[in-house]
Order: C-alpha cells, then structure tokens, then sequence
C-alpha cells in the first residue's frame, strides 16, 4: 500500500509539474504529454492545489476554441529566488 500511495503521490508530485512549467509548457496536455505517469484527474487536483496556494497562475482566453494556460506566479518565483539563496548557503559552506 504504501508504495503504490508513494508512487501515486510522486507521479503527481507538484514540484514536478512546477518544474515542467519554468521550461515554458503551459497547456493541460503539454504537461501531460510531459508528465506520462500522471493522469488526468490527479493533475486536475494537483493544479488545483498550486492555484490555491498562489504558487501558479490559471490563464483563460476568450478565443475558440477555449484554451486554458497555467503559469508560475510571481509568489513561486520569489519562493524560488529564497529557496536558490538557501541552497547557495548551504552548498557553499
């Protein structure tokens, strides 16, 4: 039970899916197609999580068909600037 719960959990893990989108895919299927171990529904719920928490931006345009981009929010970038500082510390020490 436990691995396949880690497994699950790490499949989707948010980290991952804020990664995939600093390298610039911003649409639900590019992340999908990025991300094959994840299904639909567990990255409809983690992309939920990250717009709660501020971490990402949900972009709705009016055009047809519609289509939905997520971006990083200014809150994850300075979260990632603090989180880079860190890690310079501590890896140069």
């Amino acid at each position: 039970l436990w691995e396949s719960s880690h497994d699950a959990w790490e499949a989707g893990n948010p980290l991952h899916i804020l990664q995939t989108l600093s390298e610039g895919i911003s649409s639900f299927s590019g992340i999908m197609r990025r991300l094959p171990q994840i299904n639909s529904k567990v990255l409809t719920e983690r992309l939920d999580l990250l717009l709660e928490k501020n971490l990402i931006i949900r972009e709705v345009s009016q055009s047809k068909p519609l289509k939905i981009n997520y971006y990083l929010s200014p809150e994850w970038k300075a979260l990632q600037e603090q989180l880079n500082q860190l890690a310079n510390r501590v890896l140069s020490k």
